[in-house]
């Protein structure tokens, strides 16, 4: 088994009904059995997770399935990377369906010895026709176009290299020799009723192999499709996003050891900033858009608060490594 390559890394909970998609398209993949594994970390389901990975056993030969008591995104990453034999992390979210040669791309990806991480694009698989306001929330960029608020990025069908602030945990592949010297993972995904200990997932990770001078590459080969169920597709679940990513920049600011005073300040005049400019430009921008912001100045101020009145929580978001 020490010739495995890749290790294919899928944390999930309670996602019974959507992992079986992902698995369907990993049994398709054109990449030698004996140069990869399929991980499927329980992060403490309650459902029929079980069951759904032990009927794949005999469809994905090289399928491995653990329990991971301890909540929280961040534990399933970790202790997917404590089980694996390959040299390559590959890690998936449980609502993807990856290429047929999605393997074969990351595999290829890794041949330059100067690239830390390998990613491709993040295309919608929406289960039902996607409104109109939510097609609106695409946005441009140097690469391509992304929609951040479902973690989705279409940058073509050209290798090339990209900044890290485009990665995505739905879809990044790693050097585990990389990832453990970079402490693993911040926290992320949470259950609802521990969500003020959420953090900035990835994002931390990435950013300390780039800053050892390692690549970040996009290959087309290594995309996925994103599955966008009727229940993503709704004001309410966008504005839940927002909430979430409010409490997570408050956790990089507070980490980045920012004076609170002067924080709150700087985000005060940060917020203006952009409500200015949404509103100078409200007639080409969707009202939905605007509440969004709401919403994650309300998750920003939300952690703040926590934070000041919880010294344990403040110990948590400093912590210098979570894989413990």
């Amino acid at each position: 088994m020490h010739s495995v390559k890749i290790s294919v890394i899928i944390p999930t909970r309670n996602r019974a009904h959507v992992i079986v998609k992902t698995l369907d398209s990993l049994a398709g993949q054109v990449f030698p059995l004996e140069n990869y594994e399929v991980i499927v970390i329980d992060n403490a389901s309650t459902d029929e997770t079980k069951k759904v990975v032990d009927d794949y056993m005999n469809k994905i030969s090289n399928l491995k399935y653990f329990y991971e008591a301890k909540p929280g995104l961040h534990n399933g990453r970790h202790r997917g990377a404590t089980e694996a034999f390959g040299d390559i992390l590959a890690y998936l979210d449980d609502d993807v369906i990856v290429s047929g040669n999605w393997l074969e791309g990351v595999y290829e990806g890794f041949q330059d010895s100067s690239v830390g991480i390998v990613t491709g694009n993040i295309l919608p698989h929406f289960e039902e026709t996607s409104p109109k306001w939510l097609d609106l929330q695409w946005e441009e960029c140097s690469y391509g176009r992304v929609l951040g608020w479902l973690s989705l990025m279409d940058f073509g069908d050209t290798m090339k290299y990209i900044r890290t602030d485009y990665v995505c945990g739905c879809n990044i592949a790693v050097r585990k020799d990389l990832l453990m010297k970079c402490n693993g993972f911040h926290p992320d995904s949470m259950p609802n009723e521990l969500i003020r200990y959420r953090g900035d997932g990835e994002t931390a990770v990435v950013g300390k192999i780039r800053n050892l001078n390692y690549k970040t590459l996009f290959n087309p080969k290594a995309s996925v499709f994103h599955i966008i169920d009727k229940n993503r597709m709704t004001p309410k679940y966008f504005y839940r996003r927002a909430f979430a990513q409010g409490i997570t920049y408050s956790y990089i600011q507070i980490r980045a050891g920012k004076n609170r005073l002067l924080l709150l300040f700087s985000f005060c005049l940060r917020m203006v900033r952009i409500y200015l400019s949404l509103f100078l430009n409200f007639k080409k921008i969707h009202p939905i858009k605007i509440v969004l912001w709401l919403y994650y100045i309300a998750g920003f101020l939300y952690h703040q608060k926590k934070v000041f009145f919880d010294k344990n929580l403040l110990s948590w978001v400093l912590k210098d490594s979570y894989m413990d």
